[in-house]
Protein backbone atom coordinates (compact mmCIF):
# COMPACT_ATOMS: atom_id res chain seq x y z
CA UNK A 1 0.00 0.00 0.00
CA UNK A 2 1.09 3.61 -0.93
CA UNK A 3 1.25 6.42 0.92
CA UNK A 4 0.35 9.76 -0.92
CA UNK A 5 0.61 13.01 1.58
CA UNK A 6 -1.69 15.70 0.14
CA UNK A 7 -0.67 19.12 1.12
CA UNK A 8 -3.40 22.09 0.56
CA UNK A 9 -2.68 25.34 1.46
CA UNK A 10 -6.03 26.92 1.88
CA UNK A 11 -9.05 26.86 3.98
CA UNK A 12 -11.75 29.07 1.95
CA UNK A 13 -14.14 26.12 0.67
CA UNK A 14 -12.58 26.85 -2.83
CA UNK A 15 -12.45 24.83 -5.63
CA UNK A 16 -9.16 23.74 -5.17
CA UNK A 17 -10.36 22.17 -1.84
CA UNK A 18 -13.08 19.98 -3.57
CA UNK A 19 -10.37 19.00 -5.92
CA UNK A 20 -8.46 17.56 -2.71
CA UNK A 21 -11.28 16.30 -0.89
CA UNK A 22 -12.72 14.13 -3.49
CA UNK A 23 -9.25 12.88 -4.49
CA UNK A 24 -8.46 11.60 -1.09
CA UNK A 25 -11.94 10.24 -0.76
CA UNK A 26 -11.59 8.02 -3.54
CA UNK A 27 -7.73 7.39 -3.00
CA UNK A 28 -8.49 5.82 -0.37
CA UNK A 29 -11.37 3.74 -1.05
CA UNK A 30 -8.27 2.58 -4.10
CA UNK A 31 -6.15 0.96 -1.30
CA UNK A 32 -4.03 3.87 -1.15
CA UNK A 33 -3.01 5.38 3.01
CA UNK A 34 -3.95 8.84 2.57
CA UNK A 35 -3.18 11.72 4.78
CA UNK A 36 -4.18 15.41 3.73
CA UNK A 37 -2.23 18.69 5.90
CA UNK A 38 -3.91 21.63 5.47
CA UNK A 39 -5.26 24.46 8.15
CA UNK A 40 -8.23 23.78 10.08
CA UNK A 41 -11.25 25.00 9.92
CA UNK A 42 -11.72 24.22 5.89
CA UNK A 43 -13.92 21.79 3.87
CA UNK A 44 -11.25 19.63 4.76
CA UNK A 45 -11.71 19.67 8.47
CA UNK A 46 -15.45 19.11 7.94
CA UNK A 47 -16.77 15.14 9.23
CA UNK A 48 -16.48 13.05 7.08
CA UNK A 49 -15.36 14.96 4.09
CA UNK A 50 -12.24 12.79 3.78
CA UNK A 51 -13.89 9.38 4.04
CA UNK A 52 -11.14 7.06 4.75
CA UNK A 53 -8.36 9.33 4.82
CA UNK A 54 -6.67 11.37 7.56
CA UNK A 55 -6.31 14.66 8.25
CA UNK A 56 -3.36 16.10 10.05
CA UNK A 57 -3.58 19.97 11.10
CA UNK A 58 -1.17 21.84 9.69
CA UNK A 59 -0.87 25.84 9.53
CA UNK A 60 1.12 26.66 6.41
CA UNK A 61 0.86 30.08 6.84
CA UNK A 62 2.70 32.10 4.76
CA UNK A 63 5.63 31.07 2.26
CA UNK A 64 8.31 31.08 5.84
CA UNK A 65 6.60 29.18 8.12
CA UNK A 66 9.37 26.93 8.67
CA UNK A 67 7.60 25.03 11.51
CA UNK A 68 5.07 23.84 9.17
CA UNK A 69 8.21 22.61 6.96
CA UNK A 70 9.70 20.42 9.76
CA UNK A 71 6.27 19.19 10.86
CA UNK A 72 6.11 17.35 7.18
CA UNK A 73 9.72 16.79 7.55
CA UNK A 74 9.08 14.60 10.99
CA UNK A 75 6.07 13.19 9.20
CA UNK A 76 7.42 12.24 5.92
CA UNK A 77 10.56 10.41 7.60
CA UNK A 78 8.26 8.68 10.58
CA UNK A 79 5.16 7.63 8.42
CA UNK A 80 6.86 6.50 5.06
CA UNK A 81 5.46 8.91 2.81
CA UNK A 82 5.64 7.61 -0.88
CA UNK A 83 4.07 10.81 -2.83
CA UNK A 84 4.14 14.40 -1.63
CA UNK A 85 1.63 15.48 -3.78
CA UNK A 86 0.63 19.26 -3.59
CA UNK A 87 -1.64 21.80 -4.90
CA UNK A 88 -1.70 25.81 -4.51
CA UNK A 89 1.34 28.09 -4.12
CA UNK A 90 2.23 27.79 -0.28
CA UNK A 91 1.49 24.24 -0.21
CA UNK A 92 3.89 23.97 -3.35
CA UNK A 93 6.35 26.06 -1.86
CA UNK A 94 6.17 24.18 1.83
CA UNK A 95 4.88 20.88 0.99
CA UNK A 96 7.68 20.56 -1.70
CA UNK A 97 10.86 21.96 0.61
CA UNK A 98 9.88 19.56 2.99
CA UNK A 99 9.57 16.44 0.87
CA UNK A 100 13.14 17.10 -0.77
CA UNK A 101 14.13 17.61 3.06
CA UNK A 102 12.81 14.19 4.38
CA UNK A 103 14.24 12.96 0.99
CA UNK A 104 17.67 14.54 1.34
CA UNK A 105 17.83 13.16 5.36
CA UNK A 106 17.53 9.88 4.36
CA UNK A 107 19.35 9.78 1.50
CA UNK A 108 16.61 8.04 -0.97
CA UNK A 109 14.72 8.95 -3.71
CA UNK A 110 11.15 8.77 -1.52
CA UNK A 111 9.11 10.35 -1.06
CA UNK A 112 8.15 11.52 -4.64
CA UNK A 113 7.20 15.46 -5.36
CA UNK A 114 4.11 15.47 -7.41
CA UNK A 115 2.32 18.62 -8.42
CA UNK A 116 -0.80 19.71 -9.42
CA UNK A 117 -0.95 23.17 -10.97
CA UNK A 118 -4.85 24.50 -10.30
CA UNK A 119 -4.29 27.67 -12.01
CA UNK A 120 -2.86 29.54 -15.42
CA UNK A 121 0.28 31.21 -13.63
CA UNK A 122 -0.58 34.13 -15.56
CA UNK A 123 -2.77 37.39 -14.79
CA UNK A 124 -5.52 37.84 -17.95
CA UNK A 125 -3.28 39.18 -19.91
CA UNK A 126 -1.35 36.23 -19.91
CA UNK A 127 1.75 37.99 -18.15
CA UNK A 128 3.15 36.51 -15.49
CA UNK A 129 3.63 37.94 -12.24
CA UNK A 130 6.91 39.28 -11.63
CA UNK A 131 7.48 39.88 -7.47
CA UNK A 132 9.54 37.68 -5.73
CA UNK A 133 7.22 34.79 -4.00
CA UNK A 134 5.87 34.33 -7.83
CA UNK A 135 9.30 34.24 -9.59
CA UNK A 136 10.68 31.76 -6.71
CA UNK A 137 7.23 29.54 -7.37
CA UNK A 138 7.89 29.44 -10.66
CA UNK A 139 11.64 28.97 -10.38
CA UNK A 140 10.50 25.60 -8.08
CA UNK A 141 8.05 24.36 -10.31
CA UNK A 142 10.62 24.21 -13.16
CA UNK A 143 13.04 22.51 -11.61
CA UNK A 144 12.03 20.16 -8.37
CA UNK A 145 9.00 18.09 -8.69
CA UNK A 146 9.34 14.60 -10.31
CA UNK A 147 6.16 15.43 -12.10
CA UNK A 148 3.44 18.29 -12.61
CA UNK A 149 -0.24 17.61 -13.42
CA UNK A 150 -2.71 20.33 -14.88
CA UNK A 151 -6.63 20.52 -14.66
CA UNK A 152 -7.22 21.31 -17.83
CA UNK A 153 -4.94 20.94 -20.97
CA UNK A 154 -5.42 25.03 -21.24
CA UNK A 155 -3.37 24.94 -17.56
CA UNK A 156 -0.86 22.21 -18.64
CA UNK A 157 -0.33 23.45 -21.87
CA UNK A 158 0.10 27.02 -20.28
CA UNK A 159 2.40 25.28 -17.42
CA UNK A 160 4.51 24.13 -20.06
CA UNK A 161 5.09 27.42 -21.74
CA UNK A 162 5.60 29.53 -18.68
CA UNK A 163 8.03 27.03 -16.54
CA UNK A 164 9.93 26.01 -20.31
CA UNK A 165 9.10 22.87 -19.30
CA UNK A 166 8.73 19.66 -22.04
CA UNK A 167 5.20 18.55 -22.60
CA UNK A 168 5.81 15.01 -21.03
CA UNK A 169 6.98 16.95 -17.79
CA UNK A 170 3.37 17.93 -17.27
CA UNK A 171 -0.07 15.07 -17.31
CA UNK A 172 -3.58 16.60 -17.96
CA UNK A 173 -5.84 15.17 -15.43
CA UNK A 174 -9.51 17.06 -15.69
CA UNK A 175 -11.18 17.95 -12.27
CA UNK A 176 -14.12 15.21 -11.48
CA UNK A 177 -16.70 15.81 -9.59
CA UNK A 178 -19.09 13.64 -6.92
CA UNK A 179 -22.78 13.33 -8.86
CA UNK A 180 -25.33 14.58 -6.48
CA UNK A 181 -27.11 12.97 -3.94
CA UNK A 182 -30.29 11.81 -3.55
CA UNK A 183 -30.61 13.95 -0.77
CA UNK A 184 -29.04 16.90 -2.85
CA UNK A 185 -31.59 16.20 -5.36
CA UNK A 186 -34.44 16.68 -3.25
CA UNK A 187 -32.63 20.13 -1.25
CA UNK A 188 -32.09 21.21 -4.82
CA UNK A 189 -35.47 21.29 -5.76
CA UNK A 190 -36.87 22.72 -2.35
CA UNK A 191 -34.26 25.37 -3.04
CA UNK A 192 -35.48 25.81 -6.27
CA UNK A 193 -38.74 26.78 -5.08
CA UNK A 194 -38.03 29.13 -2.39
CA UNK A 195 -35.81 31.26 -4.84
CA UNK A 196 -38.46 31.73 -7.25
CA UNK A 197 -40.66 34.29 -7.45
CA UNK A 198 -42.94 33.10 -9.95
CA UNK A 199 -42.65 30.23 -11.46
CA UNK A 200 -42.50 31.40 -15.16
CA UNK A 201 -39.15 33.25 -13.65
CA UNK A 202 -35.83 32.24 -15.12
CA UNK A 203 -33.37 31.83 -12.33
CA UNK A 204 -29.27 32.09 -13.20
CA UNK A 205 -27.24 30.86 -10.78
CA UNK A 206 -23.56 31.83 -10.26
CA UNK A 207 -21.31 29.84 -7.59
CA UNK A 208 -17.82 31.29 -7.02
CA UNK A 209 -15.37 33.78 -5.39
CA UNK A 210 -16.92 37.28 -5.94
CA UNK A 211 -13.56 38.15 -7.33
CA UNK A 212 -13.12 40.71 -10.51
CA UNK A 213 -11.89 37.20 -12.38
CA UNK A 214 -15.09 35.71 -12.29
CA UNK A 215 -17.01 38.39 -14.17
CA UNK A 216 -19.85 38.71 -12.29
CA UNK A 217 -20.59 42.11 -13.12
CA UNK A 218 -21.29 41.07 -16.74
CA UNK A 219 -24.13 39.04 -15.11
CA UNK A 220 -25.29 42.11 -13.29
CA UNK A 221 -25.71 44.03 -16.66
CA UNK A 222 -27.03 41.81 -18.71
CA UNK A 223 -29.52 41.01 -15.81
CA UNK A 224 -30.39 44.80 -15.46
CA UNK A 225 -30.79 44.73 -19.88
CA UNK A 226 -33.30 41.74 -19.35
CA UNK A 227 -35.23 43.15 -16.57
CA UNK A 228 -35.49 46.48 -18.92
CA UNK A 229 -36.82 44.31 -21.38
CA UNK A 230 -39.26 43.20 -19.20
CA UNK A 231 -38.00 39.58 -18.92
CA UNK A 232 -38.51 37.54 -15.90
CA UNK A 233 -35.31 36.92 -14.45
CA UNK A 234 -33.09 36.22 -11.28
CA UNK A 235 -29.69 36.30 -10.33
CA UNK A 236 -28.05 34.57 -6.99
CA UNK A 237 -24.17 35.26 -6.41
CA UNK A 238 -23.00 32.31 -4.33
CA UNK A 239 -20.00 32.98 -2.66
CA UNK A 240 -18.24 36.00 -0.48
CA UNK A 241 -14.85 38.08 -2.15
CA UNK A 242 -13.30 41.41 -2.02
CA UNK A 243 -15.42 42.24 -4.60
CA UNK A 244 -18.96 41.58 -3.10
CA UNK A 245 -19.42 45.27 -1.81
CA UNK A 246 -18.80 46.76 -5.07
CA UNK A 247 -21.28 44.15 -6.80
CA UNK A 248 -23.63 44.53 -4.36
CA UNK A 249 -23.29 48.53 -5.23
CA UNK A 250 -23.83 47.98 -8.89
CA UNK A 251 -26.87 45.96 -7.88
CA UNK A 252 -28.63 48.83 -6.11
CA UNK A 253 -27.14 52.01 -8.94
CA UNK A 254 -29.20 48.91 -11.18
CA UNK A 255 -32.16 48.81 -9.30
CA UNK A 256 -31.91 45.15 -9.00
CA UNK A 257 -32.61 44.63 -5.32
CA UNK A 258 -35.12 42.24 -5.49
CA UNK A 259 -33.77 40.20 -8.68
CA UNK A 260 -30.65 39.62 -6.94
CA UNK A 261 -29.48 37.35 -4.30
CA UNK A 262 -25.89 37.09 -2.06
CA UNK A 263 -26.78 34.03 0.01
CA UNK A 264 -22.24 34.17 1.18
CA UNK A 265 -20.83 31.24 1.84
CA UNK A 266 -23.02 28.39 1.82
CA UNK A 267 -22.20 24.63 3.09
CA UNK A 268 -23.41 23.32 -0.09
CA UNK A 269 -23.03 25.11 -3.67
CA UNK A 270 -24.03 22.18 -5.34
CA UNK A 271 -27.62 22.15 -4.54
CA UNK A 272 -28.08 26.37 -5.80
CA UNK A 273 -26.50 24.84 -9.39
CA UNK A 274 -29.76 22.23 -8.79
CA UNK A 275 -31.76 24.51 -8.51
CA UNK A 276 -31.06 26.92 -11.51
CA UNK A 277 -32.71 26.72 -14.76
CA UNK A 278 -29.79 28.10 -15.99
CA UNK A 279 -25.79 28.07 -14.79
CA UNK A 280 -23.48 30.59 -15.61
CA UNK A 281 -19.84 31.36 -15.50
CA UNK A 282 -18.66 34.91 -16.65
CA UNK A 283 -15.01 34.29 -15.84
CA UNK A 284 -12.71 36.61 -17.69
CA UNK A 285 -10.18 33.71 -17.37
CA UNK A 286 -10.07 30.29 -15.24
CA UNK A 287 -7.88 26.85 -15.08
CA UNK A 288 -10.47 24.90 -15.46
CA UNK A 289 -14.09 25.65 -14.43
CA UNK A 290 -15.49 23.16 -12.07
CA UNK A 291 -18.90 25.17 -10.53
CA UNK A 292 -19.65 24.04 -14.46
CA UNK A 293 -18.99 19.76 -14.37
CA UNK A 294 -21.27 20.13 -10.81
CA UNK A 295 -23.99 22.01 -13.15
CA UNK A 296 -23.56 19.28 -15.75
CA UNK A 297 -23.69 16.41 -12.51
CA UNK A 298 -27.44 18.02 -12.21
CA UNK A 299 -28.32 18.02 -15.55
CA UNK A 300 -28.61 21.97 -15.80
CA UNK A 301 -27.84 23.79 -18.99
CA UNK A 302 -25.03 26.29 -18.50
CA UNK A 303 -23.67 29.28 -20.63
CA UNK A 304 -19.48 30.23 -19.73
CA UNK A 305 -16.82 32.30 -21.05
CA UNK A 306 -14.85 31.02 -23.77
CA UNK A 307 -11.38 31.17 -21.78
CA UNK A 308 -9.10 28.85 -20.07
CA UNK A 309 -9.83 25.44 -19.46
CA UNK A 310 -13.68 25.94 -20.01
CA UNK A 311 -14.05 24.78 -23.60
CA UNK A 312 -12.72 21.68 -22.74
CA UNK A 313 -15.68 21.59 -20.43
CA UNK A 314 -18.49 22.67 -22.95
CA UNK A 315 -19.42 21.43 -26.04
CA UNK A 316 -20.35 24.74 -27.21
CA UNK A 317 -24.09 24.83 -28.44
CA UNK A 318 -24.62 20.93 -27.55
CA UNK A 319 -24.33 20.84 -23.60
CA UNK A 320 -24.05 24.33 -23.35
CA UNK A 321 -23.38 27.97 -24.58
CA UNK A 322 -19.64 29.86 -25.12
CA UNK A 323 -19.61 33.44 -25.02
CA UNK A 324 -16.55 36.01 -25.34
CA UNK A 325 -15.96 37.34 -22.03
CA UNK A 326 -17.06 40.92 -20.76
CA UNK A 327 -19.80 40.41 -23.85
CA UNK A 328 -22.57 41.75 -22.22
CA UNK A 329 -24.95 41.95 -25.38
CA UNK A 330 -23.88 38.56 -26.34
CA UNK A 331 -24.77 37.45 -22.34
CA UNK A 332 -28.49 38.82 -23.00
CA UNK A 333 -29.49 37.76 -26.43
CA UNK A 334 -28.11 33.93 -24.85
CA UNK A 335 -29.91 34.11 -21.87
CA UNK A 336 -32.90 35.96 -23.42
CA UNK A 337 -32.99 32.93 -25.95
CA UNK A 338 -33.00 30.50 -22.82
CA UNK A 339 -35.59 32.15 -21.29
CA UNK A 340 -38.11 31.72 -24.45
CA UNK A 341 -36.89 28.22 -24.99
CA UNK A 342 -37.38 25.88 -22.02
CA UNK A 343 -36.71 22.62 -24.44
CA UNK A 344 -33.24 23.91 -25.61
CA UNK A 345 -32.78 24.14 -21.60
CA UNK A 346 -33.70 20.45 -20.98
CA UNK A 347 -31.73 19.46 -23.99
CA UNK A 348 -28.57 20.77 -23.04
CA UNK A 349 -29.02 19.94 -19.56
CA UNK A 350 -29.48 16.14 -20.33
CA UNK A 351 -26.63 16.28 -23.14
CA UNK A 352 -24.29 18.02 -20.50
CA UNK A 353 -25.37 15.42 -17.63
CA UNK A 354 -24.30 12.42 -20.54
CA UNK A 355 -20.95 14.37 -21.36
CA UNK A 356 -20.40 14.69 -17.28
CA UNK A 357 -20.67 10.75 -16.62
CA UNK A 358 -18.00 10.25 -19.49
CA UNK A 359 -16.01 12.48 -18.83
CA UNK A 360 -15.55 14.63 -15.64
CA UNK A 361 -17.42 11.90 -12.99
CA UNK A 362 -15.27 11.20 -9.64
CA UNK A 363 -14.11 8.38 -10.78
CA UNK A 364 -12.63 8.91 -13.79
CA UNK A 365 -10.60 11.39 -12.41
CA UNK A 366 -9.75 9.34 -8.97
CA UNK A 367 -8.82 6.31 -12.03
CA UNK A 368 -6.54 8.45 -13.94
CA UNK A 369 -4.55 10.08 -11.03
CA UNK A 370 -3.94 6.79 -9.55
CA UNK A 371 -2.47 5.45 -12.73
CA UNK A 372 -0.22 8.88 -12.46
CA UNK A 373 0.70 8.39 -9.49
CA UNK A 374 2.14 4.43 -9.68
CA UNK A 375 3.66 5.65 -12.61
CA UNK A 376 5.59 8.33 -10.48
CA UNK A 377 6.11 6.07 -7.40
CA UNK A 378 7.35 2.92 -9.71
CA UNK A 379 8.28 4.28 -12.98
CA UNK A 380 9.61 2.14 -15.73
CA UNK A 381 12.75 3.59 -16.11
CA UNK A 382 14.82 5.60 -14.00
CA UNK A 383 14.71 9.22 -13.63
CA UNK A 384 17.62 11.53 -14.32
CA UNK A 385 17.99 12.02 -10.83
CA UNK A 386 17.35 8.20 -9.75
CA UNK A 387 20.38 7.24 -12.97
CA UNK A 388 23.04 10.09 -11.88
CA UNK A 389 22.92 8.14 -7.94
CA UNK A 390 22.40 4.82 -9.75
CA UNK A 391 25.60 5.48 -12.42
CA UNK A 392 27.14 8.71 -11.90
CA UNK A 393 28.69 10.47 -14.77
CA UNK A 394 32.46 9.50 -15.41
CA UNK A 395 31.40 6.06 -13.81
CA UNK A 396 31.08 3.04 -16.64
CA UNK A 397 28.21 0.29 -15.26
CA UNK A 398 29.85 -3.27 -16.10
Amino acid sequence: MYHVLEVQGYNRRAGSERHTAILSRRLAARDWRVTVAAPPGGLLDDPGALGNASFLPMPLAGRTDLASVLHLVRYCRNEEVDIVHTHCRNADLLGGIAALAARTLRFHLRPRLVTTIHGMLVNAEGVAGGDAVNRAHRRFLARFPDHLFGISEAVSVNASRVLRLPASRVTTIWNGTDPPSADQLIESNRLALSLRRSADELLLVQAGALEPSKGADVLIAAVAELARCGHPVRLVLVGTGTWEPTLRGLVADSGLADRVTFPGAVPDAGIYLGAADVVCLASRWEGFGRVLTEAMSYGRAVVASRTGGIPEIVDDGVTGILLEPDAVDAWVGALSALLLDPMRRARLGARGRERFERLFHADTFAGATDNALRAVVSPSRPSRLEAALLDPPGVRSE
